[in-house]
């Protein structure tokens, strides 16, 4: 475990970057390096009632269609889902209130987000088998 401070870095513009960590060991010299993308989206997140924005049904079926519901008056243009390592798994146009699941979308747990105007929203899904 470490417990080192390693820094920490603020992203100045929205994209997806790529962030290296390099662990060199002391005793031997042998380095061990991950890469890990990480996602700066400074749209302007606020916080939310968690009834204001939500995905059904949940679970969902791969390849069914998803809905969804955000704060009244609010309408997203996007949407994109993070597996639970935070890999953006799906990304797609919406212009509507529902929209078909990938049928090849894996099993398991997802933070989707909808990009709008007003900012960005959240919500959980859950892919069954």
């Amino acid at each position: 475990t470490l417990t080192a401070n390693v820094g920490s870095h603020t992203y100045a513009t929205n994209g997806v970057y790529t962030v290296r960590l390099v662990q060199t060991f002391v005793s031997t010299g042998c380095k061990d390096t991950a890469d890990i993308q990480v996602v700066a989206d400074h749209t302007g997140v606020r916080e939310l009632q968690s009834w204001e924005t939500a995905v059904y049904p949940n679970p969902v079926a791969a390849g069914s269609l998803l809905h969804t519901r955000l704060p009244e008056g609010v309408r997203a243009t996007r949407i994109t889902c993070f597996d639970v390592n935070g890999k953006s798994v799906w990304n797609s146009a919406l212009s509507g209130s529902s929209i078909q699941i990938p049928a090849n979308i894996a099993p398991g747990w997802y933070l989707c987000s909808f990009h709008t105007e007003q900012g960005t929203y959240y919500a959980r899904m859950v892919v069954g088998n």
